[in-house]
């Protein structure tokens, strides 16, 4: 995260643009990346995985979970997690994604599956386990394109239903859907051309 100010926004894209999730499963697949998701109900969970040689799904390198309410148009993001800390490539360099790896994958994921279940909003808590971890994560939102609600956790009884909803303390955050992936959808498409070792 620390690319963040290096890192360039996209230019907007018109509507017809915005990736689906098919196609961002796709785009996983041409980088050697397997991109899963799983239902029950109104609960979601999207995982990417390494590809393995003969279909066999490799380690874990991302999961995002959470809850879709169509009727309010709302998708509730409980987590979105990367796990790419300590990877080696084949030559045993460190694999970072940078700013547009895995965490722009995962993203176009659940927004464009966000998207197909009529989803206007997302609402997502930048956790504060720590300030500097938290400062880094409300930046990083932010960055992609999430708005700044209100702090969670300093309110007394205000906070006591965002408390019970998200289980900690953060800076509560929304965004468009539909925004998020006009801006992001050509930078996920080019992420396609990058290979199975590069996150």
């Amino acid at each position: 995260m620390e690319d963040l100010e290096d890192a360039e926004a996209p230019a907007r894209e018109e509507p017809g643009d915005m990736v689906t999730f098919e196609e961002v499963q796709e785009i996983a697949a041409r980088r050697g990346l397997a991109l899963t998701l799983k239902t029950l109900g109104p609960f979601y969970r999207v995982v990417i995985r390494d590809g393995a040689p003969g279909g066999v799904l490799g380690v874990v390198l991302a999961v995002s979970s959470g809850f879709t309410v169509p009727a309010m148009g709302l998708m509730h993001c409980d987590s979105l997690e990367i796990f790419t800390r300590g990877r080696k490539g084949p030559d045993g360099e460190r694999v970072r994604g940078g700013i547009l790896g895995l965490g722009l994958l995962m993203g176009g994921a659940v927004f464009s599956f966000g998207r197909s279940c009529r989803c206007h909003r997302a609402e997502i808590l930048a956790i504060r386990d720590d300030d500097a971890w938290h400062k880094r994560l409300v930046q990083y939102y932010s960055y992609f394109g999430f708005q700044r609600v209100r702090a969670v956790g300093d309110n007394g009884l205000r906070d006591l239903p965002d408390l019970l909803v998200w289980g900690g303390v953060g800076m509560r955050m929304d965004a468009n859907i539909e925004a998020l992936l006009r801006r992001w959808s050509s930078a996920i498409r080019k992420s396609a051309s990058r290979g199975p070792d590069r996150f």
